[in-house]
Order: structure tokens, then C-alpha cells, then sequence
């Protein structure tokens, strides 16, 4: 009966919001229709709305409803930018730029400093942009689910020339499907984001001359990490979904989300994560944890077929302890406290990658590493029941015959050995030997 009286409530209060909406159609145009009705639903009809500007909401309680799909021919700007508006909706609709001007340097949905943002069922498609298809900036409050997002990698240029360390720019793929940064209390949860155009294998290496080395903001000086020639294998950038802004960023949830052909299928640079029940197929690295990445708990996750690794977690060059003498002083940024429980490992070394790092003699399930020694060290961390599955074992058929071939991961798990060893609990893994054994260190003291 309950149950009953529940569902009746909600289909009384959906048809009373559809009753009560406004028909984008009534208006000379889209932007007419937000204009004159801030802070009501706004419905667009099932057909195309070609815009040339981005709409912009800036009034609290907004609403756009689908199943309309707007077609964006301005490259030089955001399909939708909300602004400093809270308890906006975005629901059911499809955003993508119109043919001959997917390419962009702009986000798909760009919502700033919003409190209470639901962006539900929403697509958006062929927005080709080293920025992201979707982006929050300072949301309070967020969610975002439901959503589908299809081709959101450009061709582009990293450009390192600021940074010494590297000091050279080179041609890549670029660009993230969902973007958050210096956000708190959101849910990012059972969306599909997929890049079918892309592709990162030989042939697209080819094609668009990816790795090698150009023109960037200033001139070429290499430093320590550049590359001794005019190649390097670092040309797949972006994420499927990265949360970044370690200091600032803070209780995120990840979970039910489908990822398939990314450079980095999630990207955490945040504390008080929970990352759990994704799948991520085909990628060059599956998780990557770190800047900061303090209490994350990643847990029956399914990542397969990456080239690098299935999981890094690492400190990075944003770490530092407690900064007492700092103007204003600034807490400690840590990578530690962290869970990596109950996740699936498989096929690991079978990204389409492959050619482009066979010689690196890097591939590893699971790796915790430091980027530089001046780095806080990761601490304090539980490696419990995760399986890493050795595909090869099983063989394959090649002209009706069985083929095994043997691993082309060298661990499943690596610790740098220059981290603490006993700050770390390992137990209850199945991890099969790579090609140079299970682990570099002995596991068995580390229960």
C-alpha cells in the first residue's frame, strides 16, 4: 500500500510540472523562452533547436526538459552555460554541435557555482574538445546521472613548455567526457561515456603524425622528462571522468558508470571518494588516484583491456605535508587512507595502446608509485580481495588451434620500495604472476 501511495504522489507531481510547463515552442526561440520564464520548466519538443550562442542560466529553479536535441553551429562557445544558479535541472535533452563544427575548444554543459545542479539523461554528442562534454566548477550538491556521451576527444597539442620538467609541446588526443573540480557533496553515477571516433592505435597514430613533437607557447627547451628525439609515446590525454582540485575537492561519489575507450578511464585528485561498480573497457590506464587523494574507497570496479595499468595510485607533484610556514598556512595534501577492495583486473597489457608502449616494460594491475622523492609518501593503505584474472592462461584459438601466449603484464602489483612497507595491508588477492612474477616485494609480509 505504501508502495502504491508513493508511486501515485510521483505521477501526480509529474504531471502537475508537465501541465505547468512552458512550450519552448510558444517563443520566437530558445533563448526567448528561457529569458521571459526564469526559474520554471521549460519543455523543448521532440525536434532539433539550432542555436548560434550559448544559452545561459543564471535564474534559481530552472528547468530544461527534453526530448528536444539542440545543434550548436558556434565552435567558439559552451552549448549551455549555467551560472551562479541554484537547484537548476537539465533533463532529457541532447546537446551537439552541428556537422562541420563538432571540433571546438569548448564544454558541451558548463555549470559554475551552482548548489543543488541534477543534469539527468542528458546526452551530448560529437563535442570534440580538449575541455570536457561535461564540466562543473564550485557545484555544492550536484548530480549527474543517467547521462550518455559519445565522442568527446579532439586532435590537439599538450603543450608542457611552461613546465621544465618537460619543456616541449606535441600533437595528442585530447579531452574529458565529465569534468569537476573545486566541488563537494556531488554524485556522478550510471553514466556511458564513449569514444568510438578515436581510436588510439596505429592507424590514428599515423594519420595525424600523434607524439610528435611541435610548436607550443614557447620555445622548445627539454628538460629531465623530455624525450632524447622528436617522438614520444605520451600523445593519449584526458579522462573519461576526472574529479580534480585536491585541496578544494571533497565527498564525491562515482558509481554504476560505463567508460569505454579512454585515455584514463577516472581521474581522482580529490578526498572522501567513493568510486565503486564502474566498467571500464579499453583504456591506457583504467584509475588513476592521486595529488592528494586522501580516504578514496575503490571497490568492485571491473576495469579490462588497459595498456599501462589498471590502477595507479601515487602521490604527485600537488602533495605536501602540513605547510605551518605557508602565507595563509595550508593543511597537509596527502595521498593516504585509502581502500582498493573487491575490484577485477583483467587483460591487462591488451589496451589498443599496445604498439605504442611495447618496449616501455611498464604494465602492471595495480601500482603504487612516486613521481618525485620529495613527495609526502602514500600511507596507510588496504589491498584486500581484489582479483587480477591472466587472460592468456586461458589461451586463445588461432586457426582452430589453442594459443597461449603468456601474460604481458610484468607484476600485478608493484610498491615502489622506497615507500613504507608497513603503513600497507595486502590481503585475501588473487594475483596471478606476470612475466617478471607476482610482485617486486614480498607480499607475505605485509597481512
Amino acid at each position: 500500500m505504501e508502495v502504491f501511495m508513493l508511486y501515485l504522489m510521483q505521477s501526480i507531481l509529474l504531471f502537475a510540472e508537465v501541465t505547468s510547463a512552458v512550450h519552448a515552442d510558444a517563443y520566437p526561440s530558445w533563448h526567448a523562452a528561457v529569458d521571459a520564464n526564469p526559474g520554471r520548466v521549460i519543455q523543448l519538443s521532440d525536434r532539433d533547436y539550432a542555436i548560434d550562442r550559448s544559452l545561459i542560466i543564471t535564474a534559481d529553479r530552472t528547468a530544461l526538459v527534453g526530448p528536444g536535441r539542440v545543434v550548436m553551429s558556434q565552435q567558439s562557445d559552451s552549448i549551455v552555460r549555467i551560472e551562479e544558479a541554484d537547484d537548476v535541472r537539465i533533463e532529457g535533452v541532447t546537446l551537439t554541435r552541428a556537422e562541420g563544427k563538432q571540433e571546438t575548444t569548448e564544454d558541451g554543459l558548463r555549470a559554475t557555482a551552482c548548489r543543488g545542479l541534477t543534469v539527468r539523461f542528458v546526452k551530448v554528442v560529437n563535442n570534440h574538445s580538449p575541455s570536457a562534454s561535461i564540466r562543473g566548477h564550485r557545484l555544492d550538491e550536484a548530480r549527474i546521472e543517467g547521462c550518455d556521451i559519445t565522442n568527446y576527444k579532439a586532435i590537439g597539442v599538450e603543450d608542457r613548455t611552461d613546465n621544465t620538467e618537460y619543456g616541449f609541446a606535441f600533437k595528442a588526443i585530447l579531452g574529458d567526457g565529465i569534468t569537476l573540480t573545486e566541488s563537494q557533496y556531488v554524485t556522478i553515477t550510471n553514466n556511458r561515456i564513449v569514444e568510438e571516433r578515436l581510436v588510439a592505435d596505429e592507424e590514428t597514430m599515423r594519420e595525424y603524425k600523434l607524439g610528435t613533437l611541435t610548436e607550443g607557447r614557447k620555445s622548445l627547451k627539454k628538460g629531465r622528462l623530455a624525450p632524447a628525439g622528436d617522438y614520444t609515446p605520451l600523445w593519449h590525454q584526458g579522462s573519461a571522468i576526472v574529479v580534480t582540485s585536491p585541496e578544494v575537492t571533497r565527498h564525491i561519489v562515482i558509481t554504476g558508470n560505463v567508460i569505454i575507450n579512454a585515455a584514463q578511464g577516472v581521474g581522482i585528485h580529490a578526498d572522501q571518494v567513493i568510486f565503486s561498480s564502474n566498467a571500464i573497457d579499453r583504456a591506457l590506464i583504467g584509475i588513476k588516484s592521486m595529488h592528494g587523494s586522501r580516504n578514496v574507497v575503490i571497490t568492485g570496479n571491473n576495469v579490462s583491456r588497459v595498456r599501462l595499468w589498471g590502477l595507479l595510485l601515487m602521490a604527485g607533484s600537488s602533495t605536501h605535508e602540513v605547510q605551518e610556514q605557508a602565507t595563509p598556512p595550508r593543511e597537509a595534501n596527502v595521498t593516504a587512507g585509502n581502500i582498493i577492495t573487491s575490484n577485477v583486473f583483467s587483460g591487462i597489457g591488451y589496451g589498443p595502446d599496445w604498439h605504442n608502449w611495447a618496449a616501455s616494460g611498464s604494465c602492471r594491475a595495480i601500482t603504487i608509485d612516486i613521481e618525485d622523492g620529495d613527495d609526502p609518501p602514500t600511507r596507510d593503505v588496504i589491498i584486500a580481495n581484489n582479483l587480477v584474472y591472466d587472460d592468456d592462461a586461458d589461451g586463445k584459438l588461432e586457426q582452430g588451434k589453442k594459443v597461449v601466449e603468456g601474460p604481458r603484464y610484468e607484476y600485478a602489483l608493484t610498491i615502489d620500495a622506497r615507500l613504507d612497507l608497513k603503513r600497507f595491508r595486502i590481503i585475501g588477492n588473487i594475483f596471478p604472476p606476470g612475466k617478471q612474477g607476482i610482485s617486486n616485494i614480498l607480499l607475505e609480509n605485509l597481512k
